[in-house]
C-alpha cells in the first residue's frame, strides 16, 4: 500500500490527473516517490500517445496530430515542465549575479528567451514525433522518454543541493540511493523495450550527458538545484531522447 500511495504522490504531482475517490496520496515528501517518477512520466507518455493516435484516426497529418498530443501533454502536465525551462532561461540570460538570477526565475512573468526556448524545443519534439514510421512504436517511444526524463530528475535531486532553503526543490526532500537507482533501472528498462539495444545505449548516454550538463549549469549559476532547474532538465531531457530515438529507430 505504501508503494501505490507513493506512486499516486508522484502522478498527482507530475499530471492533473484526478486521484480515485478515496485514495490517499500518503503524506511523505515528494522524494520518498522517487522510485514512481518514471511510473508517472510513462503514464503521460501513454496518455499522449492514445491523443496522438486518435487524431491520426480522425485523418490528421502527422506533424498536426503530433502538435495536438503535444498540446494535450501541456494541459495534462499543467505546463509544469515547460514554465521551469522557460523560467532558467530567463535566468540564464540574464547575465545577472546568483541572487538576480534566481529572483527572476521566481518572476511569475515569462522573457523573449524563455518564449524562444519553449518554441524551439515544442518544435523539435513535435517534428520527432512526427518522424516516426510506426504508430505504436511512436507511443512507445513517447512512454520511454516520459519516463527517462523524469527518471532524470531523481538523479539529480540526489546528487546536487538546493539552491534555496525554501521553494518547491526544498520542500520536496532529497531521494535516497535506493530509491534514486530504482527510478533509473525502471528507466533503462523501458529503453531496453524499444527492443534496440544499439538506440538504447545511445539513449543513455544522451540522458547521462543532459543530467551532467544542467548539472554543471545549477552549480556554476545558481549553486544547486531549484524547480525551475529539474523542470529544465525534464526538457531538455525529454527532447534531447525523442531526436536520438527518432535518428536510431527510423528505418536506413
Amino acid at each position: 500500500m505504501a508503494l501505490l500511495q507513493q506512486f499516486l504522490l508522484s502522478l498527482s504531482f507530475f499530471t492533473r490527473i484526478p486521484l480515485p475517490k478515496g485514495w490517499n496520496p500518503g503524506t511523505g515528501t515528494l522524494a520518498q516517490s522517487a522510485w514512481a517518477f518514471p511510473l508517472a512520466g510513462a503514464v503521460t507518455g501513454a496518455l499522449t500517445g492514445a491523443v496522438y493516435l486518435i487524431f491520426l484516426a480522425l485523418g490528421l497529418a502527422h506533424g498536426i496530430a503530433a502538435w495536438a498530443a503535444l498540446a494535450f501533454l501541456v494541459l495534462l502536465t499543467g505546463g509544469l515542465h515547460e514554465d521551469g525551462l522557460a523560467d532558467m532561461t530567463d535566468g540564464l540570460a540574464s547575465g545577472r549575479n546568483r541572487e538576480q538570477k534566481l529572483a527572476i526565475m521566481r518572476d511569475s512573468r515569462i522573457g523573449s528567451y524563455g518564449v524562444l526556448a519553449l518554441v524551439i524545443t515544442l518544435a523539435i519534439r513535435a517534428s520527432a514525433i512526427a518522424g516516426f514510421t510506426s504508430e505504436f512504436k511512436t507511443v512507445w517511444v513517447l512512454i520511454t522518454a516520459g519516463a527517462c526524463s523524469r527518471a532524470c530528475l531523481a538523479v539529480l535531486m540526489h546528487f546536487l543541493p538546493n539552491a534555496r532553503t525554501d521553494g518547491l526543490s526544498a520542500s520536496a526532500g532529497t531521494p535516497t540511493r535506493a530509491q534514486t537507482l530504482a527510478a533509473v533501472l525502471l528507466a533503462i528498462g523501458t529503453l531496453l523495450l524499444l527492443g534496440n539495444l544499439h538506440a538504447a545505449l545511445i539513449g543513455v548516454l544522451v540522458l547521462a550527458a543532459a543530467c551532467f550538463i544542467i548539472n554543471r549549469i545549477a552549480l556554476k549559476q545558481f549553486g544547486g538545484i531549484t524547480g525551475d532547474v529539474l523542470g529544465a532538465l525534464q526538457q531538455v531531457s525529454e527532447t534531447s531522447l525523442l531526436v536520438v530515438l527518432n535518428a536510431c529507430l527510423l528505418p536506413a
